[in-house]
């Protein structure tokens, strides 16, 4: 075993793990928002689906730059650990894209639940707010 894999084995698992824990919460908060929720037909399910928003918004912005730390650090392990480095690198990044491939789906209901028409124009925005901006503005 290499003498540099302690040094970096154990704060790149960590930060796979607060990767991983990050993606779990997002998943969880849609998952519980889903349950309760089979439509947004009222003011108190519109709310609701802005709360879930905002957080995976911000959570979003969380995993983009753990993101690039995983990246920097699955490299370096993988160069300086050998196969080992290289297996660990592919498990925990081989469980984020299977996570992250779940949440997608998740997040893909979200945005096509039946709605009011009320509230569709409002729906509607939040739903493209929280594909193509980086903060919540709505």
């Amino acid at each position: 075993m290499n003498s540099i894999l302690p040094a970096l084995f154990i704060p790149y698992l960590l930060l796979q793990l607060v990767f991983l824990g990050v993606q779990l919460i997002g998943q969880r908060g849609l998952k519980a928002f889903l349950a309760t929720h089979t439509a947004i037909d009222g003011d108190a399910a519109l709310v609701a689906f802005k709360q879930l928003v905002r957080g995976q918004m911000y959570g979003a912005l969380a995993i983009i730059g753990l993101g690039a730390l995983i990246i920097l650090g699955s490299v370096t392990l993988a160069f300086t650990a050998g196969l080992l480095g290289l297996a660990v690198v592919l498990v925990l990044c081989g469980i984020g894209l299977v996570l992250g491939k779940t949440t997608k789906t998740l997040e893909l209901q979200a945005r096509t639940l039946p709605c009011a028409d009320a509230l569709q124009a409002e729906y509607a925005h939040i739903c493209e707010t929280w594909q193509k901006k980086p903060l919540p503005r709505f």
